[in-house]
């Protein structure tokens, strides 16, 4: 089967996955939608998509050592971001957000943005970086890549019985709630220490709309 694969990137425009930045300050643009971009991982039937975004990373230092890295269009592919952002491509202004992860389900904690508007002090740090960087623009939203799709209809979900594996660490869930609840906690981690903003780039906080 022929892969398709992520474009090549200079050093300008690496890429940022989510397992990279836990808990990481983000400003997110949604640029595009890819279909089916099938992997070694993709199942025969299922379409594999991934979200297009552009992304300043706010808990990274830029080439300079100030807060704000950028990296432009990375593709993500953790559902719950595809479905988050698919109705926000092509919009001005960034989702400004931290990566966590979600409540676990059947064994893994999904990825997941923490949208972070509401919150003065993440604001400010997002319109201080916009001061410093009053020309930068995001990568205009663009349409589906040519790629291979994969027309199969995609087969209705088959309902799995739970392992016994499964069963049992669901048993021990109901008995003990209070451990799921620390495993949720531990999945959290804590927000990194961010690099100094660029002097002199504080605006106010209502400056720019997330």
């Amino acid at each position: 089967m022929p892969f398709d694969s992520e474009p090549a990137r200079s050093s300008e425009t690496e890429s940022l996955y989510p397992q990279d930045c836990p808990n990481h300050l983000l400003m997110v643009w949604f640029t595009g939608y890819i279909e089916h971009s099938p992997t070694r991982y993709t199942i025969a039937g299922k379409k594999s998509d991934a979200i297009v975004v552009d992304i300043v990373d706010l808990d990274q230092a830029d080439e300079n050592g100030y807060q704000g890295r950028v990296y432009r269009q990375t593709w993500w592919r953790p559902g719950r971001l595809i479905g988050f952002g698919k109705q926000r491509i092509g919009r001005p202004n960034p989702v400004l957000a931290r990566m966590v992860k979600g409540a676990m389900i059947m064994g893994n904690y999904p990825y997941e943005l923490e949208l972070m508007d509401h919150d003065p002090d993440c604001v400010g740090r997002g319109n201080a970086w916009f001061q410093a960087n009053p020309h930068w623009k995001p990568t205009s939203a663009v349409g589906n890549r040519d790629v291979e799709v994969d027309t199969t209809p995609t087969p209705p979900p088959v309902q799995r019985e739970m392992s016994q594996l499964e069963r049992l660490a669901a048993s021990r869930v109901e008995r003990a709630p209070h451990q799921q609840e620390l495993r949720d906690a531990v999945a959290r981690q804590a927000p990194p220490l961010p690099p100094p903003p660029r002097p002199g780039s504080d605006i106010p906080d209502d400056k720019i709309p997330f």
